[in-house]
C-alpha cells in the first residue's frame, strides 16, 4: 500500500453547480415525456430519519437497531415547467382560471452537479442525480416590490420520496441512484444519456434501478435473456417494450 499522500496531483477534487434538470410524469407506471427544467438554480437534499435504539445484554451496549433512512429536500427555481404546475397543487378550473390545494401527484426527477479538480477544472466530470418517486410537500415564493435591486424571485419546492425497490437482496429500496461520469464506461454512459434525455426518435424518461443494473453490467455477466437497446428492452419474448419493474 506505501506512504499516504495528501493533495497529489489531479486528485484535489471539489463538486459544484447544478445544471441539466428534467421533470419526469409518472404515467402507466413509468417516468417517460421528461420536460427540460430551466431555471434551476439549486438541490438541497436531506438523508435522515436513520434513528438508533441501542440493544443491551448485561448492561452493556452490544448493538443498535436502526430505523430505514428516508429521504427528502427542496429543489430550487426561477422557474419551472408549466406542466408542474399540477405537481404543486394547482388545477386549471377553466382557461386561465386555476385552484390551488388540490392533490399532489408523484414524479421523478434528474439534474448534474459538476466535478471538478485541480488540473481540468469544472470538466473533469460531473455527477447525475435520478430520484423516485417524488410528491411536493410544500411550495414557497416571496413576492416583493420592485426596487433599484431588480431580484428574481426565487422559488422553493419541498419534497418528500418513497423508495424505489431494487430486484437484489443486497440492496435496500431507494429513492436516489447517482452516477459518476468520472468512473462509468463512456459508451454505458452515452447510452443512458441517451435514456434520460431522450433522442431524435424516443422520448426521455427516467430509467428504473433494475435498468440501469442491467444497462451497467458487463456483457459477459449479463443473462443471455436479456438484451439492453437505448430506450426499450427486449424481454426473453421478443416484444420490445417501455420498461415497467415487474413488467
Amino acid at each position: 500500500m506505501g506512504r499516504l499522500t495528501w493533495d497529489a496531483l489531479g486528485e484535489r477534487k471539489y463538486e459544484i453547480g447544478v445544471d441539466h434538470g428534467v421533470f419526469y410524469p409518472f404515467e402507466g407506471g413509468i417516468y417517460t415525456g421528461g420536460i427540460a427544467w430551466n431555471g434551476l438554480t439549486g438541490v438541497d437534499d436531506n438523508n435522515g430519519g436513520r434513528d438508533a435504539s441501542p440493544l443491551y445484554s448485561g448492561g452493556v451496549k452490544v448493538g443498535s437497531e436502526y430505523t430505514s433512512e428516508e429521504y427528502s429536500g427542496s429543489i430550487k427555481c426561477y422557474t419551472f415547467p408549466d406542466e408542474f404546475e399540477e405537481y404543486l397543487g394547482e388545477r386549471e378550473l377553466t382557461p386561465g382560471i386555476y385552484a390551488r390545494q388540490q392533490d399532489r401527484d408523484q414524479f421523478g426527477f434528474c439534474y448534474r452537479s459538476k466535478i471538478g479538480n485541480d488540473t481540468e477544472g469544472t470538466e473533469h466530470g460531473y455527477r447525475i442525480h435520478m430520484i423516485y418517486n417524488m410528491r411536493v410537500t410544500d411550495f414557497s415564493r416571496a413576492y416583493s416590490t420592485v426596487n433599484e435591486s431588480m431580484d428574481i424571485q426565487e422559488t422553493t419546492i419541498s419534497f418528500e420520496t418513497f423508495p424505489q425497490e431494487i430486484d437484489d437482496d443486497e440492496f435496500d429500496p431507494v429513492s436516489e441512484i447517482v452516477i459518476d461520469s468520472t468512473s462509468l464506461d463512456p459508451d454505458v454512459l452515452n447510452t443512458l444519456e441517451e435514456i434520460i434525455y431522450g433522442t431524435d426518435d424516443a422520448d426521455p424518461r427516467l430509467p428504473f434501478p433494475d435498468e440501469i443494473i442491467e444497462l451497467t453490467t458487463p456483457k459477459q455477466e449479463m443473462p443471455d435473456s436479456w438484451k439492453l437497446f437505448p430506450n426499450t428492452l427486449v424481454h426473453p419474448d421478443g416484444e420490445l417494450y417501455p420498461y415497467v419493474k415487474g413488467g
